[in-house]
């Protein structure tokens, strides 16, 4: 799900969901905000780098998982969705985001509540709430 690597105090934190372009289910927001936790309360880590693997940053919701919800199977996670974005807005260290690909829904609320994003020349930024019929965050 996230791979977590540590180059001196600098700590990555890599979306690993190629095979659904780094989408976001309830695992994911899970682990993300579990090592966001970890990341905060560590004093050898002075910042945070959040990247994907695979041809995505990511590519938001996981939209299977998300019509799911009304099924009466789905599972909430312990952070979901909500604790992962407190996570991001109240996270005490600079938070850096280097995108490759795309980098949609989910994907580019986390560059606007980052404090600095690298961002490929190839790489694409896109909001699609209202032609999926869903709330942007």
């Amino acid at each position: 799900m996230i791979h977590i690597t540590d180059h001196g105090r600098v700590r990555v934190l890599t979306l690993d969901r190629p095979e659904a372009r780094n989408a976001f289910n309830e695992a994911l927001y899970d682990a993300a905000t579990d090592a966001l936790i970890a990341a905060s309360t560590d004093n050898g880590i002075a910042v945070v780098v959040i990247t994907g693997t695979g041809q995505s940053f990511s590519s938001g919701a996981d939209l299977t998982e998300m019509a799911q919800r009304n099924s009466g199977v789905f599972t909430n996670g312990r952070h979901g969705f909500p604790g992962f974005v407190d996570h991001l807005i109240d996270f005490p260290k600079p938070l850096f985001c280097a995108v490759n690909g795309l980098a949609l829904g989910i994907g580019a609320t986390m560059l606007a509540l980052s404090d600095l994003v690298f961002i490929s020349s190839d790489a694409r930024v896109r909001c699609p709430f209202t032609r999926l019929g869903v709330a942007p965050e």
